[in-house]
């Protein structure tokens, strides 16, 4: 059952800090790494990442393989994340604080 949270007003206003596994080079060394997200927006949900899904692909990304689209680093890759919602946008109407959510593919994450 969902609890009945407001999300901190400090949550809507400033960077998250997250810590995430990635790596800083093309030799795919995955360590955990302190790393600055954007506030949360009135239409996103925070997630406290439980799950997350690494393909094939996403190593070959983080060794910059793919010559098309060059890798930034650092590089968090993953895809298929499940969690529980930790915090909600002002206008988001479809999750509360303590439901579990899953993303399948991830918007604004290749910081291009």
């Amino acid at each position: 059952m969902s609890k009945a949270v407001e999300t901190p007003a400090a949550m809507l206003s400033a960077p998250i800090q997250i810590l995430a596994m990635g790596c800083e080079d093309a030799s795919c060394d995955f360590k955990p790494m302190r790393m600055q997200r954007r506030p949360l927006g009135d239409h996103d949900i925070l997630i406290d990442m439980k799950y997350c899904g690494v393909c094939h692909t996403d190593l070959h990304f983080a060794a910059n393989h793919l010559k098309v689209m060059p890798t930034k680093y650092p590089c968090v890759p993953g895809h298929e994340l499940a969690g529980v919602v930790e915090a909600v946008g002002s206008k988001v109407t479809k999750f509360k604080v303590g439901d579990q959510a899953g993303v399948g593919c991830m918007v604004d994450s290749c910081r291009l």
